[in-house]
């Protein structure tokens, strides 16, 4: 298993926003430019992709499935967390990851 530590909370949090536009489409994926402003009120802009996935309506396209694993036999000892490793091609690496995919019609 591998420590996984909490990311730092951000100290710019977006107030408004709104998309600027797309950039490029793809089959899965949409660049976009997302116009923002910071907590001191200044105008921001925010490079993104969005999933082409998410239906109408659906909050979510998409999940990730924390699992903390606990001995039975010694439910005192540390939990244990299940992560995954596998081959990521835009990385040209393998990565260590939390268990994850697309939520398919008619899931929820």
């Amino acid at each position: 298993l591998v420590p996984v530590r909490a990311s730092p909370v951000p100290s710019v949090v977006p107030r408004g926003r709104s998309a600027r536009g797309i950039a490029h489409c793809l089959r899965w994926l949409r660049l976009t430019t997302l116009d923002y402003e910071d907590a001191r009120g200044n105008p921001r802009k925010w490079d993104m992709a969005q999933r082409t996935t998410r239906k109408e309506g659906a909050e979510v396209d998409g999940v990730a499935i924390l699992a903390l694993l606990r001995r039975r036999a010694a439910p005192q000892e540390e939990v244990e967390m299940l992560l995954v490793r596998q081959f990521r091609p835009p990385m040209g690496a393998v990565t260590i990851e939390l268990p994850a995919g697309l939520v398919d019609p008619g899931e929820s």
